[in-house]
Formats: C-alpha cells, sequence, structure tokens
C-alpha cells in the first residue's frame, strides 16, 4: 500500500530494533511515513545485545527523500509485480561502510506509495476519506549493498483481510541479479479523520492485482 498525505503536522513515531549477536532478521513496529534522517540512540542490553532506538521525524507531503528519487531510477510493473531501480548515493552508508540497515525500511515505505499512485490507489484511498497506516515491518538482511550500486527493488501486494493487506519487497543487485533482502509490510486500512480502522472498500482493492505465494519472483 502507500498513501501520499496521512497528517499535515510533524509528528514523530518511535520503533525499536533488537539487533542479537549476528541475527540477521528485525521486526519494526510503528506507523512511519515519509522521514527525515533518523535520530539513533543505543545501549548495550546485558547478555543480549544492542538496543537501539530510532526516532523518525515526520513530515507529510515531503518529496521523496534521497536514496529514492536520486540519480537515474527507472520504474516499470509487470503482472502485478512493481520495479523500481536507482544508484545508492554515499548518504545512504554508514560507518561499516555498507547502507544502513533504516535505508531499506525507507525504501520499502517509498516505493509502495510508487506503487499505490502508478494503479490510482492513492486517489481511490483519498476519495474513500482513508488513508493506509504501516502496522509492521519485517526485513532480513542477506548481502550488504554500497554506494554506487545500482539497486532494483520488487514489490506486490498478496492479500486483502478486510482492514489489512501483505505487502511484499525484494531488492536485487542488478549486475548480477544477487539477492540483497526480503521484507514484508503489513499495511492496516483507517478513515482519515479517526485513525480507526475500516474495511477495504472493492474501489481500493480492484486496482492491484494479487501475486500468490507460488507466483512471487
Amino acid at each position: 500500500m502507500g498513501h501520499r498525505v496521512y497528517l499535515n503536522m510533524v509528528h514523530t513515531f518511535l520503533f525499536r530494533v533488537s539487533i542479537i549477536m549476528n541475527v540477521k532478521s528485525i521486526s519494526v513496529i510503528g506507523g512511519i511515513r515519509r522521514a527525515s534522517r533518523p535520530d539513533i540512540h543505543c545501549r548495550d542490553v546485558s547478555g543480549v545485545g544492542v538496543e537501539i532506538t530510532v526516532s523518525l521525524n515526520v513530515r507529510s507531503g515531503l518529496p521523496y527523500p534521497p536514496g529514492v528519487r536520486e540519480r537515474t531510477s527507472m520504474d516499470s510493473t509487470t503482472n502485478g509485480i512493481y520495479r523500481h531501480e536507482f544508484t545508492v548515493l554515499p548518504a545512504s552508508v554508514d560507518g561499516n561502510g555498507h547502507v544502513n540497515n533504516v535505508e531499506y525500511v525507507r525504501w520499502m515505505q517509498d516505493v509502495a506509495v510508487m506503487h499505490s499512485d502508478s494503479v490510482g490507489c492513492t486517489r481511490a484511498t483519498q476519495e474513500a476519506g482513508a488513508t493506509w497506516v504501516a502496522r509492521s515491518h519485517r526485513i532480513e538482511y542477506l548481502r550488504p549493498a554500497f554506494a554506487g550500486d545500482r539497486l532494483a527493488v520488487l514489490t506486490w501486494v498478496c492479500n486483502f483481510r478486510k482492514v489489512r493487506s501483505a505487502r511484499r519487497y525484494k531488492f536485487l543487485r542488478t549486475t548480477d541479479d544477487a539477492v540483497l533482502a526480503e521484507g514484508e509490510t503489513d499495511w492496516v486500512f483507517v478513515n482519515a479523520k479517526t485513525g480507526r480502522p475500516r474495511s477495504i472498500p472493492e474501489s481500493v482493492s480492484s486496482v492491484f492485482e494479487l501475486i500468490p505465494e507460488d507466483c512471487a519472483p
């Protein structure tokens, strides 16, 4: 899913990421919209690992952030699968010399909006007086990405369940089609004024071609 207009004020959303030893998969919970660079605070958790608290100052209606609409981008939709290509800029790289983990979550958010815009879901959602908010993000990091890499993000909608919908993502390096990361977002359809979940109307769900498990790329 994805929706361009949600709030007219600056809000702050917090989510926590726990990294334990060499675990590659994290789960991020929260309603994250377009965001500025995050404030990240770390503390050691004895016997567990490192707890990272990320604070995102979020404002609706901002341009696509760096790392998404950067350098030359290419977008296309084939059989319900939306593909967005872009070149990673140095600003996306952290102190470890590779793309920061949070960047992937941000890219997931933005390609969801791009896909939604391209098929008319954004307009249909606005006409219904509703919006989409993220209930949870799951991402598994498989290989690192670096500045200058050409990446392709594939995204597709898996299902609709009354007030929720699952969307999946796959990050590829275009030079060799290596899979760098895979992720999923659980989106919730809510009333734009009250923020309460509401049933997804056919005018919204019908704009997407659902991709079942056995047809996922």
